[in-house]
């Protein structure tokens, strides 16, 4: 059991989302990907069966998030894992 290390803007967890048409995946929305320099780039590091939170607004649909990640001290470039699809319902 290894740490892994998530980029971040900030506060903010970078995360890929992904939208569903039709049958496949459509990248819709980043999040933390592109950072201003001011603020903090130091990757999360999360050990074992630690959990990180960061809050995003979705429209009504089905997504599923990728979030870039990597073994403590390497590269996040080649590494993402995909959430299970999830939707979000209009509530009016």
């Amino acid at each position: 059991r290894v740490s892994l290390e998530i980029p971040r803007c900030g506060s903010q967890l970078a995360a890929f989302i992904d939208g569903r048409v039709g049958s496949r995946w459509q990248v819709v929305g980043q999040h933390g990907i592109i950072c201003p320099a001011v603020y903090d780039m130091t990757p999360l590091t999360l050990a074992p069966g630690e959990r990180a939170r960061s809050s995003i607004t979705l429209a009504p649909g089905i997504y599923r998030l990728r979030v870039p990640h990597a073994v403590a001290g390497q590269s996040a470039d080649a590494h993402t894992a995909a959430s299970n699809a999830f939707s979000i319902s209009d509530t009016h």
